[in-house]
């Protein structure tokens, strides 16, 4: 019985770190996405909609769900961590200010990630190194997070009794 409890605290003191991890790697994932085939054609096709205010308005929904998710715990939920997967691909489709900067930080995180994988395998990883970040966020976050169990706001929280 004691070795159980002695993983349950270990448990708990891991899970937000493991919520940090995941919004790590959706960031990651998530700005990448822009320069691959995959999320060009979705920001074609955001940038394609009918009304031209639709996407800036997804994007200050997702930063705004981002920034309020996180601030109300410090932990980041799966609200967080979805948010930090669509926000760069919707940015992408806005041209202006957002647009650039996220090709800035895309540049810089595949500066960060690909370049070196690219150079050493002489292929281009930038697709293969944000779907491999995408999918570690979605497993961590469904594992780590627990939809069963809301918040004051409605949104999920990381289960830590």
């Amino acid at each position: 019985m004691r070795s159980v409890k002695k993983v349950r605290a270990w448990i708990k003191k891991v899970m937000p770190y493991l919520a940090w991890a995941s919004l790590t790697f959706a960031l990651v994932g998530g700005s990448l996405l822009p320069a691959t085939g995959l999320g060009k054609m979705v920001a074609h096709l955001i940038s394609t909609i009918v009304w031209s205010w639709l996407p800036p308005v997804f994007f200050i929904g997702a930063v705004i769900g981002l920034l309020f998710d996180i601030l109300r715990d410090l932990i980041p939920n799966r609200v967080a961590i979805y948010a930090a997967c669509v926000a760069p691909t919707v940015a992408s489709a806005i041209h202006g200010y957002a647009a650039t900067w996220v090709t800035d930080f895309a540049d810089w995180v595949a500066s960060l990630t690909t370049d070196r994988l690219t150079k050493v395998s002489g292929i281009d990883t930038t697709a293969g190194v944000a779907l491999l970040a995408l999918v570690l966020a979605g497993v961590i976050a469904n594992k780590v997070t627990k939809p069963g169990r809301k918040g004051r706001s409605g949104f999920d929280t990381v289960e830590v009794d």
